[in-house]
């Protein structure tokens, strides 16, 4: 545009440029000098507009910005739910090892039962180690003339579905059986960023009940 616009207006070959002004007398009293102060003031205008358009500096560190934060995210996301799945299988791991424990007692909860019961509670922090629990549940008991009754541990209630999971076990006259079950907090590592997820602060509770003695 600016081009056709601005063609002939060379000094020295008598063009006169393609200017629509008013009048022949008027473009001699403005001169060649506001001719080619307009013909360079459009000329700078497209040439920035078009150097604007091509100019891609910067567009890739935006970008890689953009991407950093998103990874970022799903990082901790992924992060924080495989440390929850991790959390929660240490507390059923430690629920089964102990009432395996429990249940080698032959005495039927004796005072083989009581010591193991002493020692696991005494060293919670080398079996679930960097977990704070809020509940720890260890105990036995016995089928004895149809009804339930609680031998030595550090509880003697039944919590939800456990009595009749502990009912069913107990089909025989005597027998015996334990109950290891234990409540922890797990909190994300990235709360800000965990919570968009919708993985917050979360109470887990996981329980194990096995049959310790059978009577023939």
């Amino acid at each position: 545009m600016s081009d056709n616009r601005c063609r002939g207006a060379e000094v020295g070959t008598g063009d006169e440029p393609d200017f629509d002004l008013p009048s022949r007398e008027a473009r001699r009293s403005r001169g060649w000098r506001g001719v080619w102060s307009r013909c360079f003031s459009i000329s700078g205008r497209e040439m920035g507009s078009r150097g604007l358009v091509r100019d891609q500096r910067g567009v890739a560190a935006v970008e890689f910005g953009l991407i950093v934060v998103i990874m970022f995210v799903m990082m901790a996301g992924a992060v924080d739910l495989s440390l929850r799945i991790i959390f929660q299988r240490d507390l059923k791991r430690f629920t089964t090892s102990a009432a395996l424990a429990l249940a080698n007692c032959k005495d039927g909860g004796g005072g083989c039962a009581g010591t193991a019961i002493q020692e696991i509670s005494g060293r919670m922090a080398l079996l679930l180690p960097g977990i704070a629990t809020t509940e720890l549940r260890l105990g036995t008991f016995s089928l004895v003339n149809g009804k339930i009754v609680w031998g030595p541990g550090l509880t003697n209630v039944f919590q939800g579905t456990e009595e009749a999971q502990a009912k069913a076990m107990l089909s025989n006259e005597g027998d015996s059986g334990v109950l290891v079950s234990v409540k922890a907090t797990h909190d994300p590592i990235f709360p800000s960023f965990a919570a968009k997820w919708g993985l917050v602060s979360q109470q887990f509770y996981e329980y194990t009940m096995q049959l310790s003695y059978r009577k023939v």
